[in-house]
C-alpha cells in the first residue's frame, strides 16, 4: 500500500482520482491547492503525487512537484493535464515526472498508471 496525495482544483477530478486510488488499496489524501498540499505532505509523507498541471490562481503542478521533492526526493509524480504538448512533456521530463496523463483519460489508463507508479514508489 502506498500513500498517494491527489492535488486538483476541480473537485470532481480530485474526488474521483482519490476514489480510484483508495479502491486499489492505497491511503489517500487530497488537496485543492498547493498550500494545502504542502501542509498535508509534511504530515502525510506521500509516496506518489497525482497533480494537475494547471491549478487555480495560476499555480503550476510542476512547481508543486518540485517543492514536494524537497520533502521527499523519491516522490513519484503523475502529472495530469487537459492541455498536453511537447513543451509540457519536456518540462515534465526535466522535473522527473513518472507519467503525463492527458485529460480526459479512461479508468483503465489511470489504474495502470497507479499500479506502475506505486510499484516504483
Amino acid at each position: 500500500m502506498a500513500k498517494i496525495l491527489v492535488v486538483d482544483d476541480e473537485a470532481g477530478y480530485r474526488l474521483n482520482l482519490g476514489r480510484v486510488a483508495a479502491r486499489e488499496g492505497h491511503q489517500v489524501e487530497a488537496a485543492g491547492d498547493p498550500d494545502c498540499a504542502l501542509e498535508l505532505a509534511r504530515s502525510f509523507a506521500p509516496d506518489v503525487l497525482i497533480v494537475d498541471w494547471m491549478l487555480s490562481g495560476g499555480a503550476d503542478g510542476l512547481d508543486l512537484a518540485s517543492s514536494l521533492r524537497g520533502l521527499n526526493d523519491e516522490l513519484t509524480v503523475v502529472l495530469i493535464s487537459g492541455y498536453p504538448s511537447a513543451q509540457l512533456q519536456t518540462r515534465a521530463d526535466e522535473v522527473g515526472v513518472f507519467e503525463l496523463l492527458s485529460k480526459p483519460f479512461d479508468l483503465s489508463a489511470l489504474q495502470d498508471t497507479l499500479r506502475r507508479a506505486t510499484a516504483r514508489a
